[in-house]
């Protein structure tokens, strides 16, 4: 609501200062454009006021991304001491008091001021409905329908010429001194008790219907309404007042376009007779044939005027796209960046399709489903060489990120070595290495990089932790890494230990940092490139409070004004111990209010339970029943596990149902075949927090086969396609091996031609010893399919009196003598060569 409120105050600004604009333009527009150019472009600033938000194209998004599923934190945190000197603990404490003091001000005047300007604007909408309220029915007390028959039938006679069909109540009134028309939903108009001429009445009549047929009842509640929200503006007050000035004389125009000098005289003549009788008491909501002496001399000019005007509709679209784009990139507080100009990387995507780890002294940067690619950095070497304590402590003091645009490896600092960036925009092909200049100091071992485009990027380094304290420095890139500007840091405003970096833009970043004393997520917000620093407001939700030691923010990670903030809470456990657990604040306002989806964040842990097969994740969200039952199932008291080992969950997504989420988990296993489950969480309050109080499987464990990544082939007699991991070997005799890359080239099937005979059955293919379990026709293949499971005995070793099992998929095209044969081990999974099946094509 907070941001709300600032973007209304942003929107207004802008509005204002194109309202100042016209304005001084005013002459000029009075000479070469219609009134009704004015009528349209003061609709449309108001309509601009009502929208406090930016308009951008919409952007498809389907559910929630499920963001962590597997996600590995490269980078352990450090211990939290808690032994302290008393002179420590005292300054510590009296730092965060203040800080704390200093935070709740600030939102106690935010809530302040958002108060005021709320209790504003329902005052100024609840004063002018009820003023038109108690208006109409004044109005309508002291009136009486026309019962004169040559009044009704010039009404009904200008009714007819401007095609109206639905009724419009006539009446006549002492309580008003000039014509008026009003009414939302059953309009009405009120003439005052005066004897007027055809002609005169004819006028008046067309006047008040043409109000009718353009809404403009409608058209004056929206800028009562924009002058509601903005109440504190004056300009908005000046605008809805040039509004109503313009809106008669537009009427005006529409009356008398086509008209000569006599009528236009006449016209005029007509309206100068209300000058006398104006009227004392008017609403917002009624439109008036009289508005006052200074904007009758301005009717009566633009009545009179006879030169010809432009109608602008080219003007008027270049300022609707001045207003819309303009207030909308303010309304943010951010302008169209060189994130926008340049390729935007999505750094949410990110969060866990790359990763990298040390293998056989190189460090291993995977791409996803990639191949992997080697850090040009001698890790052995350096190890022993600079005295690192093991392979962790020298991954400890480097950062890596890891795009397809820009790969980044921040590292050195430490042990004399100058702090340098390692870039790669190739994904690792080729590398360039640079210093970052100024950087002196031997302690520089914490480090977050990032990039937000290919040449724009960002690098915190930070020192030793000493009594719970860290400095650090803050450096941004617009070169891609080439070289690196200091912008600041956050030593003055909270110089506790960092725990995560990020930017959404060249302007926007956010820094993490430890648990201190405050145990919620501590982030600081910048939006002038580091000059300031402001606390972001998130707290513990409700249903993690009584259970959570404290909270653990890491980097935040945007795509566009899109952010998520990962954060760790700590949870107490049954032992008084604790179990990690990673959930996600959501920001759509680049991080300026933060949101947290509790039955969400639920699911996803209990999902990151199943990954990891830790049941502890799960069990302290559970219901106490559940909890109950959980236990009665373990073998232990200390037994946790919860999952078999294989297959594993490779990745999981969440969908929210009301009280319920359904979560569906993609597995693999060591022959590369997939499976699906489904499982649906049930959720419910208990002791004043949600928790999951049931859980029912739905899929418990299906293959099913992805083809998008996989390879094709020409074997010559054949094309098919297969997985990327299997090789395809041609032999002599028309037929096909498929082995596997990764497990010792084991076989794994064969294609191969056989004789077939129409007349005989499926049999025929198999030889003796063997007997048919299954015979299953398929249906979406090029050519007539038939699978076949078979057992037969071991010819090989006479003395082995078990049998094998084998599965077959015969392809018999149409009218051929020969068919097919693709047989497998189904160990290695049915569903991928039934698609490889469904891919074959024979060329004979």
């Amino acid at each position: 609501m907070q941001a709300f409120f600032i973007n209304i105050t942003k929107v207004s600004l802008t509005v204002s200062l194109v309202i100042a604009l016209l304005l001084l333009l005013m002459p000029l527009i009075h000479r070469n454009y219609t009134v009704k150019w004015r009528y349209w472009i003061w609709l449309i600033l108001a309509l601009r006021l009502l929208i406090p938000f930016n308009i951008s194209l919409p952007q498809t998004q389907a559910e929630i991304i499920p963001y962590l599923n597997n996600m590995d934190i490269e980078r352990p945190l450090q211990s939290v001491s808690f032994v302290h000197q008393e002179n420590n603990q005292i300054d510590a404490w009296q730092d965060t008091e203040v800080l704390s003091e200093a935070t709740h001000k600030n939102i106690e005047w935010e809530e302040i001021i958002l108060a005021v300007w709320t209790t504003g604007a329902v005052i100024f909408i609840l004063y002018y409905m009820i003023g038109y309220i108690v208006f109409k029915r004044s109005v309508l007390r002291f009136s009486r329908f026309i019962g004169d028959k040559r009044a009704i039938e010039i009404f009904e006679e200008v009714k007819s010429e401007m095609k109206i069909i639905r009724n419009v109540g006539l009446f006549t009134s002492k309580k008003i001194k000039s014509p008026m028309m009003s009414g939302f939903l059953r309009p009405f108009i009120c003439l005052p008790n005066l004897d007027y001429g055809y002609e005169e009445l004819k006028i008046i009549l067309k006047h008040e219907l043409i109000h009718y047929k353009r809404k403009d009842i409608w058209y004056k509640l929206v800028f009562v309404c924009a002058n509601a929200v903005h109440w504190f503006n004056p300009m908005v007050y000046l605008l809805r007042g040039i509004s109503n000035r313009d809106l008669e004389m537009a009427c005006d125009y529409e009356l008398i376009k086509h008209s000569d000098t006599v009528f236009r005289k006449r016209y005029s003549q007509t309206i100068l007779s209300a000058v006398q009788n104006e009227n004392k008491h008017q609403s917002a909501f009624s439109t008036y044939f009289y508005g006052g002496k200074k904007t009758m001399k301005e009717r009566l000019e633009n009545i009179l005027d006879m030169n010809k005007k432009r109608r602008g509709i080219i003007t008027l679209c270049a300022i609707i796209i001045i207003v819309m784009v303009t207030g909308g990139s303010l309304s943010y507080g951010v302008s169209n960046d060189s994130n926008e100009k340049q390729g935007a990387i999505d750094n949410i995507d990110l969060i866990n399709s790359n990763e990298y780890y040390i293998d056989n002294d190189k460090i291993i940067i995977s791409y996803g489903n990639k191949n992997n690619v080697v850090v040009p950095l001698e890790v052995g070497k350096d190890i022993k060489l600079l005295n690192y304590e093991d392979k962790n402590s020298y991954l400890e003091e480097k950062d890596i990120y890891i795009s397809s645009t820009v790969t980044a490896v921040a590292y050195g600092g430490y042990n004399d070595m100058p702090v340098s960036v390692l870039i790669s925009n190739d994904e690792g092909e080729s590398w360039s290495s640079y210093e970052v200049t100024d950087i002196v100091n031997n302690d520089n071992i914490q480090k977050y990089i990032g990039f937000t485009t290919k040449n724009e990027g960002w690098l915190l380094i930070a020192g030793d932790v000493a009594m719970g304290h860290e400095e650090n420095r803050i450096f941004q890139t617009s070169d891609g890494g080439k070289t690196w500007e200091e912008i600041g840091n956050t030593n003055e405003i909270y110089s506790r230990v960092v725990t995560g970096v990020g930017f959404a833009n060249k302007k926007i970043g956010f820094v993490s940092f430890r648990y201190d004393t405050d145990i919620n997520p501590i982030v600081y917000r910048t939006e002038d490139r580091g000059k300031t620093w402001e606390k972001c407001y998130l707290e513990i939700s409700e249903s993690f409070k009584s259970i959570t030691r404290y909270a653990t923010p890491l980097s935040a990670v945007f795509n566009g004004s899109k952010g998520i903030l990962p954060v760790i809470f700590h949870i107490n456990d049954m032992n008084g111990n604790f179990t990690d657990v990673m959930v996600q604040y959501e920001t759509s306002d680049w991080g300026r209010t933060w949101t947290f989806n509790e039955k969400y964040n639920l699911a996803h842990i209990w999902a990151e339970a199943w990954c990891t097969r830790d049941g502890k994740m799960r069990y302290d969200i559970m219901s106490e029943k559940m909890q109950e039952d959980f236990r009665s199932q373990q073998f232990s008291p200390d037994n946790f596990v919860i999952r078999w080992s294989s297959p594993w969950v490779v990745s999981y997504d969440i969908a929210l149902k009301k009280e319920n989420a359904v979560i569906t988990y993609y597995y693999t296993d060591s022959t590369g075949s997939l499976y699906k489950g489904v499982e649906c969480i049930t959720f419910s309050k208990e002791n004043g927090r949600i928790v999951v109080t049931n859980c029912k499987t739905q899929i418990d464990m299906e293959e099913y086969s992805d083809t998008s990544d996989w390879k094709s082939l020409d074997m010559g007699l054949y094309t098919f396609s297969m997985p990327i991991e299997w090789l395809a070997t041609a032999l002599d005799n028309q037929s096909v091996s498929f082995t596997h890359v990764s497990c010792d080239e084991q076989q794994i099937g064969n294609l191969k031609i056989l004789p077939y005979n129409s007349s005989k059955s499926i049999s025929q293919f198999n030889g003796k010893n063997t007997e048919i379990i299954n015979i299953e026709k398929l249906k979406g293949y090029k050519y007539s399919a038939v699978k076949v499971k078979i057992k037969y005995m071991n010819t090989d070793n006479l003395k082995d009196t078990s049998y094998l099992f084998d599965t077959c998929i015969y392809l018999i095209p149409k009218n051929s003598e020969y068919a097919y044969a693709l047989c497998y081990d189904s160990s290695w999974g049915d569903k991928r060569m039934e698609e490889i099946a469904k891919s074959i094509t024979v060329k004979r």
